[in-house]
């Protein structure tokens, strides 16, 4: 995802180059938000479009669509951090991402909350 955002940095690698225009959507997404010129903080957003979009990606395949729409398959985007091993998931109803522990918290209390 940074040699979307400085194609100079893959200029000599074609192969790279090519295969980085599968994000190139995600990346016009964090460009015309613009919100900040923070290269971190532009870079953290490119990933999580890109997610994003392979997650809706996945959902035009006819088997996946129709396990959605049948209820016996889900779809999630999850977002790991090499560097300190922070996993973020997407959740879909604050179409956000989060923190694995927040999610499991969140998914821990929905259960109890369902038994009593």
């Amino acid at each position: 995802m940074k040699g979307l955002l400085s194609d100079q940095s893959v200029a000599s690698m074609p192969a790279v180059k090519n295969w980085l225009r599968n994000a190139e959507a995600a990346l016009s997404v964090v460009r015309t938000r613009g919100k900040t010129g923070d290269e971190n903080v532009r870079l953290k957003e490119l990933i999580e479009q890109n997610v994003l979009l392979q997650m809706n990606h996945a959902l035009t395949h006819p088997a996946v669509a129709a396990g959605v729409a049948a209820g016996t398959l889900a779809v999630a985007g999850w977002v790991y951090d090499i560097a300190d091993g922070d996993v973020q998931i997407y959740n879909q109803l604050r179409k956000q991402f989060i923190a694995l522990s927040e999610a499991e918290r969140t998914a821990s209390a929905a259960v109890h909350t369902s038994v009593q």
